[in-house]
C-alpha cells in the first residue's frame, strides 16, 4: 500500500478521519465522484486496521454479483480481512438484501478473527 501523503488540508483532515474510524469496527461508506480516491481510501483502511486477512474489492455493477450467494461468498473469502463494495448503490433489490444478511451476520462475529471489515461506496445520492 503506497502512503497517504496529504498537503492540503481537506487531505489532511479526511487522512485523520479514516485514522480515527480505523481504530474501531465501525463500517464506512464513502460518496464521491468517479476517480476521487474512494478505493485508495478503503485500501488505506485496511493497511491501518492491520488485518489479518485480505482487501477485497466488489465491483457491484459487475453482473457476477447478481448471483445468488456471490455476497456471502465474498464475505467468507475476506474472513480476517475488509472487503470493499464499490458502486453499492447498482446492487439489484435481491443482492441488497443477501448483502443486509451478510453485513448482520458480520456484525455477531465482531471481535473474532473472522470478522470482516467493510467498506461501501456510491458515486450516486443514496436517500
Amino acid at each position: 500500500m503506497e502512503s497517504f501523503i496529504a498537503e492540503s488540508a481537506v487531505l489532511k483532515e479526511i487522512k485523520q478521519f479514516i485514522t480515527q474510524i480505523a481504530q474501531s469496527s465501525s463500517a464506512l461508506f464513502l460518496t464521491g465522484d468517479f476517480g476521487t480516491g474512494k478505493t485508495f481510501l478503503a485500501h488505506y483502511l485496511h493497511t491501518l486496521r492491520n488485518t489479518s486477512g485480505t482487501f477485497i474489492s466488489i465491483p457491484c455493477a459487475h453482473p457476477s454479483f447478481e448471483k445468488e450467494g456471490a455476497i456471502c461468498a465474498a464475505f467468507k473469502k475476506a474472513q480476517g480481512g475488509s472487503i470493499f463494495f464499490s458502486e453499492v448503490h447498482r446492487l439489484s433489490p435481491n443482492a441488497q438484501k443477501e448483502l443486509r444478511e451478510a453485513l448482520s451476520v458480520n456484525a455477531d462475529l465482531q471481535g473474532t478473527d473472522t470478522f470482516v471489515s467493510v467498506c461501501a461506496s456510491s458515486s450516486a445520492q443514496i436517500d
